[in-house]
């Protein structure tokens, strides 16, 4: 299994955590890595409220480190308002390498 591999699995782990409650949105994880270490992560909680990305960004102590850092989503981050706004412009916002 290669990194990108090991990480796309952990946001499968972290997107389960979501079942039943954000349909019907679907499930979604979301790492943040940095140097080959996990320093962020997130899942959408509850249909409504902040998306994983905005979860795992939120959870990153440093957040000087995501400029240097790749995040790693099972889905394509959102690009539009509705009850949240766009996670992409937020991704874009706090400029994360890869």
């Amino acid at each position: 299994m290669t990194q990108d591999e090991k990480y796309m699995q952990r946001c499968l782990q972290l997107a389960e955590l979501g079942f039943g409650s954000v349909a019907p949105n679907p499930m979604v994880g979301c790492v943040i890595v940095h140097n080959g270490k996990i320093i962020g992560e997130g899942y959408h909680m509850k249909y409504g409220e902040a998306h994983a990305e905005v979860n795992a960004i939120n959870s990153v102590e440093n957040k000087e480190l995501l400029k240097e850092s790749t995040l790693y989503v099972n889905l394509e981050p959102c690009a539009h308002y509705g009850k949240t706004p766009p996670c992409a412009n937020l991704i874009s916002e706090k400029k994360l390498q890869r």
